[in-house]
C-alpha cells in the first residue's frame, strides 16, 4: 500500500537508515505523488515508484483509465521520481477451479495491458509489471 501521511516520512526515514538497501513504493492519487515528489526534492533524492492499478479488488490503486495514463506519465517526466513500472493485486479472485481462475485473473489483467498500451502510446515505456494475488 502507498504511504500516505506520516509513512511517507517514515518511509523516508527508512531509506537513509538503510542507505545500502533498495526501496520502491506505491503511488494512485496525484496528492501523494506530490507529497512524495515533494519530500523527495528537498532531500535532493530519486524515489522508486509503482504506479498502483485497481485491477478489480477496489481496495487500492486507481482505475486503469487515461487519469491513470496522466499519472504514470507524470511520475515518468519527474526528476526526482524513477517510474518503475505498475503494480497490480487482484487478491479478489478466488474460484475454486483453475479455468476459471485463469478466465477471471486474464480479464482482470487484460486492464493492466491495456493501460501499459496507452502510456507506450504516450511514448513511455513501463519497465516492470508486479502483480498477483493471495490466492
Amino acid at each position: 500500500m502507498q504511504p500516505v501521511g506520516a509513512n511517507i516520512h517514515r518511509f523516508f526515514s527508512l531509506m537513509e537508515k538503510y542507505a545500502e538497501s533498495h526501496f520502491s513504493t506505491l503511488v494512485d492519487n496525484t496528492v501523494t505523488l506530490a507529497e512524495i515528489t515533494q519530500m523527495a526534492s528537498e532531500r535532493n533524492t530519486i524515489i522508486s515508484l509503482y504506479l498502483d492499478i485497481n485491477s478489480g479488488m477496489d481496495r487500492t490503486g486507481c482505475i486503469p483509465n487515461e487519469t491513470a495514463v496522466d499519472l504514470y506519465c507524470s511520475m515518468e517526466k519527474n526528476a526526482n521520481i524513477n517510474a518503475r513500472g505498475l503494480h497490480a493485486y487482484d487478491g479478489h479472485i478466488r474460484n475454486t477451479t483453475i479455468l476459471e481462475r485463469t478466465q477471471v485473473c486474464d480479464t482482470a489483467f487484460n486492464k493492466v495491458l491495456k493501460l501499459k498500451g496507452a502510456i507506450k502510446k504516450r511514448g513511455v515505456v513501463i519497465p516492470n509489471i508486479i502483480a498477483g494475488g493471495s490466492p
